[in-house]
């Protein structure tokens, strides 16, 4: 038969029973009446319910509130400007600035950091800057190698990347 563990808390779920006073840092509960309380931090919001909690032989109260929180946007900038000054294609990139930031790219490399650790690789962190105007065959970069996103030719050894993943075949020009 096991025991059954009795809890040092207890709830108030009714709202409309509860009185907050912030100013007096009082609070009003069924049974209890009026407590004080030292105040942590300003309760934002309308009262949804009330936990009291015996933690190291003191009484706790925590709040639970409802409230209106505006989202953040990510201020991002792009080659043409920023969302306080914009240039040319701002508003056009915007949505995918936000999405790119919404991916949390940061987390997905550090898991994928752990992961690999974790059953005996390594992962290799390549910096970004020209990977897509570097030549696979000669290492050569340049701007020109790229002429339009779609386009691979590289100026030195002519060879041409192979259509990437997710694309179709018709899609790619070789030089020919």
């Amino acid at each position: 038969m096991g025991l059954k563990r009795q809890s040092d808390s207890f709830r108030y779920p009714d709202p409309k029973q509860i009185k907050l006073d912030q100013g007096n840092a009082r609070i009003f509960l069924p049974k209890l009446g009026w407590l004080r309380y030292r105040n942590s931090r300003e309760v934002l919001g309308t009262v949804k319910n009330v936990t009291v909690s015996l933690s190291g032989g003191k009484w706790f109260v925590s709040i639970q509130t409802a409230r209106e929180v505006d989202q953040p946007l990510p201020q991002s900038t792009t080659a043409a400007g920023t969302t306080e000054v914009p240039g040319r294609n701002v508003r056009a990139k915007s949505g995918l600035n936000k999405a790119i930031l919404d991916q949390g790219w940061f987390e997905f490399r550090r898991q994928l950091d752990y992961k690999l650790a974790w059953n005996g690789g390594y992962l290799i962190a390549v910096p970004p800057q020209d990977t897509s105007r570097t030549c696979p065959a000669c290492a050569y970069a340049s701007k020109d190698n790229r002429q339009t996103q779609a386009q691979f030719a590289c100026e030195v050894s002519g060879a041409a990347r192979p259509p990437a993943a997710g694309t179709r075949r018709g899609e790619s020009v070789h030089p020919g």
